[in-house]
This record gives C-alpha cells, sequence and structure tokens, in this order.
C-alpha cells in the first residue's frame, strides 16, 4: 500500500485502528519491521475470541502459535522485502476459513514502512462452492452413469455438455456433439416441437416434454422422449438447459403396431360381419331354391297319390317322393353340418375333416387323400381349425376341378400343423385359391400363420394355429 502514513506516531496508528473498525467480518493486523504488531482489531478477531488491545506491541512469535508462525513469517517478511502474497487458512478454532492478504506498505517516497495482514471471512462463500462443486460432481456422476442422453445447452442453442449415453443411442461421440447447434441433429418435421418446448421450459414450465426423432450416426433415426428444464441466476434470467434423452423407439414402434393392429382387427370385423351376412344369404337361398322346392315338388306328388287309382302308378309316386324327400333332407344336414357340425362337438375334428373330404369326392370327384392324428382339443380350438380346413377346401373346390386333394393335420404339443394340396388332373388348368384373407387375418390373431403357394397345376396352403389339448385345460 503506497502512500498511507507511517504506522508508528500515535495519529497514524489512530488512522489505521480508524480504518479497521470500518471494515465488518475482517481482520488487520500491521506489523513493522521487527514482525512487532502496531495496530490490531475487527470483527474477525473477536469472533476468534481475540483482544486486539493485547496483541498490540506483540511480535508475530509472542501473539500467535507456533505452527502460525511457520506460515505467516515467510509472508511477512516478503511483504516487507516488496512482495505481496495471498493465503487461505482455517481459523485456530477449526470453524472459518480466511483469505489473508499480506502486502507491504510504503511511504509516500516509496520506502517499504512496513506490512499489512488483511484477513476477510470467506467461510460461507468457500461452502457456497464446495456445495456447487459437490452438486456438479453428483450432476455429473449421475449424467455420465445414466443410460439417458443428458445435454447442457446454452440459451442461444449451443450444446455445452453431453453425457457418454449418446455412444449408445445415437452411436455419436460426446465430443463430436458438444458445440453443435441444439437442433442440428432434430428431424426437420420435429424441430418446431422442439422449439415449442425450449418456449415452455423459458416461460416457466417445470418440465416440458417431447417425443421426436434424433439422427443416429448410422443414418437411422431413433425416437426419443426429451424433458426439458431452464437453469435460471438469481435474477431470473435463464443461463442455460438441462435435458434428459431416453430412446422410446421400441415404445413407438408397439403403438404404431398397436393402431394397425386395432384398423385390422376392426377391417376384420367387418369382413366377418359381412362374411355373416353373405353366408345367411347363402343358406336361405339353399333352402329356398332347393331344399324348399324338392319339399314342395314332394308336396305335389303326394296329392296326386291321394287321387291316382293305379297300383303300379301308386308305387311309383311314393318311391319318387320319398328320394325327393331323402334328398331334402339331405341337403338340410349338410347345411346344418356347415354352420355347426355335431360330428366335431361328438367326435372330433379328425371325423369333421373326414366328413369334408366325403362331400368334397361327392360334389367334385376328386380323389382326397387323408393324413389325421390329431388329440381332442377345447371347442373354440377344434371349431377354428375345421372351419380353415373348411374354407381352403372350398376355395381350391371353386377354383379348381377334378383332381387329387390332400389333407395332412398333425399336433406338434403346441399347434395343430395343417397342409392342404391340390394337384390338377392331366390337362386341366387350376386358379389360386380365393377368399382365404378372412381366414388368415382371423389365424394371425390367434396366434397362428397361413401361406398359400400357387403354381401352374397345383395349389398348397399352409397353416400353424396354437391349440390346447382339453386335458390341458384348468377344470
Amino acid at each position: 500500500m503506497r502512500g498511507v502514513p507511517e504506522t508508528t506516531s500515535p495519529a497514524n496508528v489512530d488512522f489505521w485502528r480508524s480504518l479497521v473498525s470500518s471494515l465488518p467480518g475482517t481482520a488487520v493486523l500491521v506489523f513493522d519491521h521487527d514482525l512487532r504488531y502496531v495496530v490490531a482489531g475487527g470483527e474477525a478477531l473477536e469472533q476468534q475470541s481475540m483482544d486486539a488491545r493485547q496483541i498490540e506491541g506483540q511480535l508475530l512469535s509472542e501473539a500467535l502459535p507456533p505452527d502460525r508462525v511457520a506460515i505467516y513469517e515467510p509472508a511477512y517478511r516478503a511483504a516487507l522485502a516488496g512482495e505481496a502474497s495471498v493465503l487461505e487458512l482455517v481459523s485456530l478454532n477449526g470453524e472459518r476459513i480466511y483469505r489473508v492478504q499480506v502486502a507491504p506498505i510504503t511511504s509516500a517516497a516509496g520506502v517499504v514502512v512496513g506490512g499489512m495482514s488483511f484477513a476477510q471471512d470467506v467461510t460461507d462463500a468457500r461452502h457456497a462452492d464446495r456445495e456447487l462443486r459437490e452438486s456438479e460432481r453428483r450432476y455429473r456422476l449421475l449424467a455420465e452413469n445414466s443410460s439417458d442422453v443428458v445435454m447442457r445447452v446454452r440459451p442461444n442453442g449451443v450444446i455445452l455438455y453431453v453425457s457418454p449415453a449418446v455412444r449408445e443411442v445415437l452411436g455419436r461421440e460426446p465430443d463430436e456433439v458438444v458445440g453443435c447447434d441444439r437442433y442440428s441433429l432434430v428431424h426437420p418435421d420435429h424441430r418446431a416441437e422442439l422449439e415449442r418446448v425450449y418456449d415452455q421450459a423459458s416461460s416457466g414450465e417445470r418440465l416440458a416434454f417431447v417425443v421426436t426423432r434424433m439422427a443416429h450416426a448410422s443414418g437411422e433415426w431413433v425416437w426419443l422422449e426429451t424433458s426439458t428444464r431452464a437453469i435460471r441466476d438469481d435474477a431470473g434470467s435463464v443461463i442455460e438447459f438441462q435435458s434428459s434423452s431416453r430412446d422410446v423407439t421400441a415404445r413407438v414402434m408397439s403403438e404404431r403396431a398397436l393402431r394397425e393392429l386395432e384398423q385390422r382387427r376392426d377391417a376384420l370385423i367387418g369382413q366377418m360381419m359381412l362374411s355373416h351376412d353373405e353366408e345367411r344369404a347363402r343358406i336361405a337361398t339353399v333352402l329356398h331354391d332347393d331344399t324348399m322346392q324338392v319339399m314342395t315338388a314332394a308336396l305335389l306328388m303326394l296329392d296326386r297319390l291321394s287321387m291316382a287309382d293305379d297300383p303300379s302308378a301308386l308305387r311309383e309316386a311314393t318311391i319318387a317322393a320319398r328320394a325327393m324327400l331323402a334328398d331334402a333332407v339331405e341337403r338340410a344336414r349338410s347345411i346344418t353340418f356347415e354352420l355347426r357340425p355335431q360330428l366335431l362337438e361328438a367326435r372330433g375334428l379328425d371325423r369333421a375333416v373326414e366328413m369334408i373330404a366325403d362331400r368334397v369326392r361327392a360334389e367334385s370327384g376328386c380323389t382326397v387323400a387323408l393324413a389325421l392324428a390329431l388329440p381332442r382339443f377345447r371347442d373354440s380350438d377344434e371349431w377354428l381349425a375345421y372351419m380353415t380346413v373348411q374354407e381352403t377346401v372350398r376355395s381350391i373346390a371353386r377354383r379348381g376341378g377334378s383332381g387329387r386333394l390332400q389333407i395332412d393335420l398333425h399336433y406338434d404339443g403346441t399347434y395343430v400343423n395343417g397342409l392342404v394340396r391340390y394337384e390338377a388332373a392331366a390337362g386341366s388348368a387350376t386358379e389360386p385359391p380365393l377368399g382365404l384373407d378372412l381366414a388368415a387375418e382371423r389365424i394371425r390373431l390367434s396366434g397362428g400363420h397361413l401361406e398359400v403357394e400357387a403354381e401352374p397345376g397345383h395349389t398348397t396352403v399352409r397353416f400353424a394355429l396354437p391349440a390346447r389339448r382339453r386335458e390341458q385345460i384348468p377344470v
């Protein structure tokens, strides 16, 4: 300190005491070339239960313990040699931290006439610094060990920090991302959404969320769910943004698949309702055009019988009427079997499929080969398998003609595996089966699958349906 009064005169001592009393929370010690304290004072001395009046006039070695003398003496002598220094010490009672500046005192002529030790209590500031460093250490520890990508972004959009998780999530090194603009990796379609999130955080919303696509180093787009908050200073101004992003690609894809499944389910329900209406119309037509007409004709024939006198004509008419009625009964039985075959409920899938084969032989003249080895299943599984075989055979028979039909069904413990293969007779043409979309969708929703292979001369349909034996069903 240059141009200050001499330290030893009474007037100058009063100057220093006045200076010390005007600086709360500090301690000032003025010493001469003998390392004798000329002036001592300040609240910091009182906080340490030290009497300033007793210190004045004492040598450094008399006023302080030896361990403190060893610290202060080099700094004091450096000050008397014209060099300033700064120390940071813990108080004698270990409760406070002080920043001590030791400087020379020079006269107006530039001569070092003494030295001054100025101690300032920095305990609160150091504790705040320590808490801040500890907070930053914990934050970095959490960020660097989290599976989420943690970012710190300046208000101008420049990325300050990104956690190591960016390697796993986006295939990029942290250094590659730091310094980039916050929008540089965002899909163009989502930039406006991310801007909205930063605006919400800036306006005071505690946490703002958004789901966006970010560019992976491989060139693919990754769906990330990001939460963002604004960090403010004591004045309330935003000093940075902190965000945490997690990979939700699998969730987004699952949600999309679920929506598509629901759409397909709705379409399937519509198709099933339409198919149900068409089936009812077909059965009504068969009953009206075939069975009812046959029965009406039989009734007319019976009316004629009641008026016949010739025994021979009566016998012939009776036989014809019986044949007509038998045909009507058979047609009605066939329609009933298609709706809900009693044989399926009573004897199982093997016998019901054999009945389908018998009908195909009778109606189309196909040669039918069967390979069936099935236990009994719960009713819903048997019905689904039966409907699949029936619709497949009906579709092939409708598009084909005479030829050879093969039906193989076996159970592997989990699935009923089916094969329906049609080979056209020599010189006959085949067309791909139609009308299996509904069956394929119904099987898929049950957890199975259906495949169709159609080539000139033959058609093959393979399917697998999950099924449970009846003895496996809890009672």
